[in-house]
């Protein structure tokens, strides 16, 4: 059986998800290496200045690791201050009510690995948007179909134009921005970016 591949990503953006369209497995690759300025530990909240990176702090000398063995290190207010980016960011956008209890309830554990973060922030939205694909931890033996990262933020990738909490569109954001503005539409946002080349 042929699966999709991905590397774990933490709250990635929407197009991220085209392969939790299909019912089945989507295999997320805990052994990928961890790089800097990617999207493993990291991701975009739209705000009324443009942008804003929440980022999992890492500890030194772990660049090159596997993603399994990534201990999150360093600042341990890291959690209270990504829920507050959400509460600042959306609390005014049409499906904040709806979705932040859950999202604040995945704050409020005290993650020890960023795989284990990121696993659960992939598995919370295809959840939340009732994708019929699973998260399946990469098990070894199987043959993939590699997709490598989202990298949704790079201008040469054709995007989908969607409402946004503040005036205008930016691309590259986390699919809670998308989860946020949309709510149950927004896998007709996905179903538009599975038709993308």
């Amino acid at each position: 059986m042929r699966v999709a591949t991905l590397e774990p990503e933490y709250f990635p953006p929407a197009r991220y998800f085209v392969p939790f369209l299909r019912p089945g497995p989507v295999r997320m690759e805990t052994s990928a290496r961890y790089r800097r300025q990617t999207l493993h530990n990291r991701t975009k909240l739209r705000n009324a200045d443009g942008w804003q990176w929440i980022t999992v702090p890492v500890g030194h000398g772990q660049f090159g690791g596997a993603l399994s063995e990534i201990r999150i290190q360093g600042d341990p207010g890291w959690r209270t201050r990504h829920a507050k980016a959400l509460r600042f960011n959306y609390e005014s956008a049409p499906f904040y009510m709806y979705y932040a209890p859950r999202l604040h309830a995945f704050w409020a554990v005290d993650w020890e690995y960023l795989v284990d973060a990121t696993l659960a922030s992939v598995t919370l939205m295809v959840e939340l948007m009732r994708l019929p694909g699973e998260v399946s931890p990469a098990s070894g033996g199987e043959t993939a179909d590699s997709l490598s990262g989202s990298r949704n933020d790079q201008p040469t990738r054709k995007d989908i134009v969607y409402s946004q909490n503040f005036d205008g569109y930016l691309p590259g954001m986390s699919v809670i921005d998308l989860l946020m503005n949309h709510g149950p539409e927004a896998i007709s946002v996905l179903d538009a970016y599975a038709g993308l080349p």
